[in-house]
């Protein structure tokens, strides 16, 4: 045990394991929750792998539905992300994509008279 304290090498670590390259591959496709269930590996240990590999995370797959693109601009931002599970930031973006304004709930009241309805 001193002679690995001299040489500054670490404390053998039984419940440490070494990383397979089929595990360093599904790092490439597998966000960290789904890959820490499938190879039982903490979140942790998975952000430093890549980290240092320099791996990104993949980004979420939830392409809209033609449901979804219906009912932009029928409620605020908020409540259809609430609703439909999305981050709140997304939904401008799309709406802005397919052309489609922001929800008003005021209801319009036609054009504005230039008459007062007041006056004598």
């Amino acid at each position: 045990m001193q002679m690995r304290r001299k040489l500054r090498i670490a404390k053998f670590n039984a419940r440490l394991r070494r990383w397979t390259e089929e595990e360093d591959d599904w790092l490439r496709t597998m966000r960290n929750q789904d890959f820490s269930r499938r190879f039982n590996r903490t979140v942790a240990a998975i952000q430093q792998r890549r980290y240092d590999l320099r791996i990104p995370q993949p980004k979420r797959e939830h392409p809209w539905t033609e449901r979804e693109d219906a009912l932009l601009g029928k409620m605020s931002d908020p409540d259809f992300a609430r609703q439909f599970g999305r981050p709140q930031i997304s939904i401008s973006p799309r709406r802005r994509q397919l052309g489609i304004p922001a929800f008003n709930p005021r209801p319009s009241h036609g054009p504005k008279s230039k008459t007062n309805s007041w006056a004598p």
